[in-house]
């Protein structure tokens, strides 16, 4: 055979084998990816902007509201935004800046706002670092200001990254570098959102940041992937009974109205990746956030979900509503690397 014509039946074959396997599926989010927003809005009700944002980043914007009539008013402010490149957290604190809403956190894999609170957090910040899909901040937590902690908060997307190990190493502008290595027991809980972490920089009773001018901080994490969402029958009928969901196992503990406020609490167990998330559908299809008391992780494979609301905040039968589960299918590892900048900042407590 020619040199030439079995070149060309080799590349026809090639053709074929590659026409012949399948298309890849499409690449899972990049936690080493800063996720990037463009507002472009000019005298939009808030609720418009909020809408906006859940297009852009495919997760939803959560608005809890107060029992006053207030948390509509402060939905209806008209603002204007021009903003090309921003991060999640710029935009949050652009909103935060222009409006009476203020951002919570992150929990359950979405974006939460609230009505501003009437005791401002007494939290000394400092300046946030964003790497990739984190945003680190650190903080020293009124009342107790005697210990530095790190806030990680991810990106909705990721959902609560589970942490393995770290290391900080303070740097100071004299004398040697000082690494610190918390216990994996050291992590913290961050009650405004369940999908972030909190953990300490130091010992108690130090405090580097007087003096420390950088902090150079690893992480491995494990990043929980391909989340599958089901919405599951109404809560009534799930009262007292465990509902198989793939390898997971729901359970509604009750259901009922307590004094003035309704309350729901289910649990999800048996599952190998604890970073399941569980919210409420409303009569309406509305998707609510969890209440006053939030979620509670049971190590090492179950996870208890509450829900309180207000009369005036349920819609139709609250018998009728619907939870839907979000749970992760797989995990993977990332190495989170930064170095945080320590400078304090005076205002308020920046996102």
């Amino acid at each position: 055979m020619r040199p030439l014509r079995r070149l060309i039946l080799l590349l026809i074959a090639g053709s074929a084998a590659l026409a012949d396997d399948p298309i890849p599926p499409p690449a899972a989010p990049d936690p080493g990816r800063t996720t990037l927003l463009n507002l472009c809005v000019e005298d939009m009700p808030v609720s418009a902007v909020f809408a906006e944002i859940e297009k852009q980043l495919g997760r939803p914007v959560v608005w809890r509201s107060g029992p006053s009539a207030l948390g509509t008013k402060l939905l209806a402010e008209k603002i204007s935004l021009h903003m090309n490149g921003a991060t999640v957290w710029q935009a949050a604190e652009e909103i935060d800046r222009l409006s009476g809403v203020r951002f919570q956190g992150v929990g359950a894999r979405t974006v939460v706002f609230a009505e501003e609170l009437k005791q401002p957090d007494q939290s000394i910040f400092f300046r946030p670092t964003v790497e990739g899909a984190f945003l680190l901040t650190p903080i020293l937590r009124a009342p107790m200001k005697n210990r530095p902690n790190l806030l990680i908060r991810p990106e909705p997307w990721i959902g609560k990254p589970r942490l393995v190990g770290c290391r900080a190493t303070w740097i100071f502008q004299k004398g040697r570098p000082f690494p610190f290595e918390p216990k994996r027991d050291d992590a913290g809980y961050l009650p405004q959102g369940e999908d972030e972490l909190e953990i300490p920089l130091a010992r108690d009773g130090s405090n580097p940041l007087r003096t420390a001018k950088a902090i150079d901080f690893e992480a491995e994490l494990m990043i929980p992937l391909a989340w599958e969402t089901k919405i599951l029958p109404p809560v009534g009928g799930l009262i007292g009974k465990k509902l198989a969901v793939g390898k997971l196992q729901v359970e509604v503990l009750e259901a009922k109205w307590d004094k003035k406020d309704f309350r729901l609490k289910a649990r999800v167990s048996n599952f190998a990746i604890p970073r399941t998330s569980l919210t409420l559908l409303d009569a309406g299809d509305r998707r609510l956030e969890h209440g006053d008391t939030g979620a509670i992780y049971r190590l090492p494979h179950e996870v208890e979900f509450s829900f309180s609301f207000r009369p005036a905040e349920v819609r139709g039968d609250p018998l009728t509503y619907r939870l839907v589960l979000d749970a992760p299918m797989r995990e993977a590892p990332h190495k989170l690397k930064a170095t945080i900048v320590v400078a304090e900042l005076k205002a308020r407590p920046p996102l």
